[in-house]
């Protein structure tokens, strides 16, 4: 676990190198030449962090995006159902103001009754639509507002 090497800065990493690649030579040839060692080795390890520190952002991007994706199919189900719910209202309605068009027995304040339902249906499913048009629009404008 204790490794010798975790200890060694950059620094004396490129002196070892330098010492023993060239154990006589100048030593104003030598600083230049550890200097430049030095200077590689930084930007290969930046380099190698940029592409670890990529590729870990990539990722929770990725899960990110799979959250919001399930995020936006259970309120995609929830609104389905709620509206095929609103459907089925309207279509019974109609068929009571069919029936009452067939018959004239039936009773006129159930025709009131009907147009009642059926508009407050409408009223229903139009501020549904608008509230979710709403926060859309709402979310859209956060989201470039925040880039």
């Amino acid at each position: 676990m204790n490794n010798p090497l975790e200890k060694l800065t950059l620094d004396e990493i490129s002196e070892k190198f330098v010492d023993l690649s060239h154990p006589e030579g100048n030593e104003e040839l030598k600083k230049m030449m550890k200097f430049m060692f030095r200077q590689e080795l930084e930007k290969k390890i930046t380099l190698e962090q940029k592409q670890k520190i990529r590729l870990e952002v990539e990722k929770e991007i990725e899960v990110e995006i799979e959250q919001e994706k399930i995020s936006n199919l259970k309120v995609l189900i929830f609104e389905v159902v709620f509206l095929s719910f609103l459907v089925g209202i309207l279509v019974n309605q109609v068929t009571d103001i069919i029936t009452y068009l067939k018959t004239s027995s039936y009773e006129k304040y159930n025709l009131w009754i009907t147009l009642g339902i059926i508009l407050l249906t409408l009223g229903i499913g139009y501020l549904m639509v608008l509230y979710k048009f709403v926060t859309t629009a709402l979310s859209i404008k956060n989201g470039l507002s925040k880039k």
